[in-house]
């Protein structure tokens, strides 16, 4: 029997954090973990409360952007990122975002998916996985296909100098490969690309995971669909409060942070169908309809390459606060047929 996950961002990588999340929600209200030294919200209700309430924050009020990129480029374009502000100027920002999705070329997406798995056709599955939806979302921007792989790895770059523990080499990095970007992309464009990422990578890296586990013909889009409740490729988000509330019956102060469990919210029985994995009010992502699209794809380019998809099974999960990204050892995919 597996041991309990010791606390909420352990679970994340977990083989199987849902028990502990079901045990969780058994609390009337949220609770403090004073090991994380957060809140902690796993009841869809408490969720949905931090998820809306005008008092939260998408990121600390002292610290809009991480201190460690602050006056850096990546920096820059992390201020110009939708998902990163609140209040009028999220609106805006958000605006070009749904612009943008609306554009041509990421409705011609599927077209573009064929390109990105020709690039990838030999590699592992793991690799296969990981790039996919940035070759593709960069071939929808109209990158040339010979371009490809030298943008996922800016993309990976500039991704790896946001996280908490980044090295010095890695922030400088993510500069290095920010302007890059900037040279092709704007800044709605690179937030594209960064979501489609680590996020991406645990959906599709899921999806395939539980085709393992589970009988059955629904098509890859339903497929992914309900990946997206039962094994939320991003397990939880944080919210900050910007005054004191009161927030499920707890009385939190300015400066209280929230971990908001969106992968126990998902199985909650009283949530009925609904999913948490995108959000929810002004915050909530606007391209789950694009990320179901890629996940089936790439989930149908693996098939076409050769992999059994019924017999892949996660070997262990990459380390991550929030996303939970299965690894494939030794599974590959052969030659995507041209």
């Amino acid at each position: 029997m597996d041991v309990p996950p010791r606390n909420p961002i352990a679970a994340v990588t977990h083989p199987d954090p849902y028990p502990y999340y079901a045990a969780l929600r058994e609390s009337a209200s949220p609770i403090f973990h004073a090991g994380i030294g957060a809140w902690v919200a796993s009841r869809a209700e408490h969720v949905e409360r931090v998820l809306t309430h005008p008092a939260f924050r998408v990121r600390p009020v002292r610290e809009p952007v991480p201190r460690s990129i602050d006056g850096l480029p990546a920096g820059a374009v992390f201020r110009e990122f939708a998902r990163m502000s609140d209040g009028e100027r999220h609106a805006t920002l958000r605006a070009r975002v749904d612009r943008r999705l609306a554009s041509s070329t990421i409705a011609s997406l599927e077209d573009r998916a064929g390109c990105a798995a020709e690039q990838l056709r030999t590699l592992d599955t793991d690799e296969f996985i990981e790039r996919f939806a940035v070759y593709a979302v960069a071939s929808a921007l109209n990158a040339p296909a010979d371009d490809l792989a030298c943008i996922f790895e800016r993309v990976r770059a500039f991704a790896r100098s946001l996280a908490s523990d980044a090295s010095a080499d890695a922030v400088t990095n993510g500069s290095t490969a920010t302007r890059a970007l900037r040279e092709r992309f704007d800044a709605t464009e690179i937030g594209l690309l960064f979501q489609s990422y680590e996020a991406m990578h645990g959906l599709i890296g899921n999806a395939l995971a539980a085709l393992s586990r589970q009988d059955g013909s629904d098509s890859l889009e339903a497929h992914v669909e309900a990946t997206l409740r039962k094994d939320s490729a991003v397990q939880n988000t944080r919210r900050f409060l910007a005054e004191d509330a009161v927030i499920s019956g707890i009385r939190m102060r300015r400066g209280d942070t929230v971990l908001a469990i969106l992968a126990a919210a998902n199985r909650d029985p009283t949530a009925s169908d609904r999913i948490y994995t995108f959000g929810l009010g002004g915050h909530a992502c606007p391209a789950r309809h694009i990320a179901v699209r890629i996940a089936a794809a790439a989930l149908r380019h693996l098939a076409a390459g050769g992999l059994n998809l019924r017999h892949c099974r996660p070997v262990t999960y990459r380390p991550s606060p929030n996303v939970r990204i299965p690894l494939f050892a030794r599974a590959r995919s052969r030659k995507v047929p041209s």
